[in-house]
């Protein structure tokens, strides 16, 4: 497999965990407070639950756009720490984004529903792309040839740097 292909595959694969993992957050927490609540803490009607789920699906498609397109998290490797700051910045961001639009439509619904789907979002988008990546690198993908340049004290640290870091591949 080239280079290039790697690349393609893994980017790939990490947008499809992220956008898996996105709006899974928004069924997961639906069928946990159905559990919870037997349906009726929804307080919210078919049209307008519709129109949420839309929405979330939108900002899922728009969060995997701005991973991949403002902050380059499917083309560039970043530290664990870094990119996880990231993620988190990102959702919350989107989190309140949700929450405007759903006060400005005025639908009417439970603040249950968005904190659970949003908590389970800053849960499961992070550790779906930790799952992902470790079963590209288990796979053979994740890993970048990597080129040194320079000698001495210097290059053995850069080496030491890049090993110690996975998430770099």
């Amino acid at each position: 497999m080239t280079s290039f292909s790697k690349n393609v595959s893994c980017s790939v694969l990490l947008v499809l965990s992220d956008f898996i993992s996105f709006v899974l957050s928004l069924y997961l927490s639906l069928g946990i407070l159905f559990l919870i609540f037997g349906g009726d803490e929804y307080r919210i009607s078919d049209g307008q639950l519709d129109g949420w789920v839309g929405l979330h699906w939108l900002l899922g498609l728009c969060c995997v756009l701005w991973y991949g397109i403002r902050l380059r998290h499917y083309f560039y490797r970043k530290t664990f720490w870094f990119e996880l700051k990231e993620i988190l910045r990102t959702l919350v961001i989107f989190a309140v984004i949700e929450m405007a639009v759903v006060a400005f439509a005025k639908w009417d619904m439970s603040r249950y529903i968005w904190f659970f789907t949003w908590f389970f979002a800053a849960l499961l988008v992070p550790l779906a792309r930790m799952l992902t990546k470790w079963l590209l690198n288990k796979m053979g993908l994740w890993q970048r040839e990597t080129w040194i340049i320079g000698n001495g004290k210097n290059a053995v640290d850069a080496c030491k740097a890049i090993n110690s870091e996975l998430n770099l591949g």
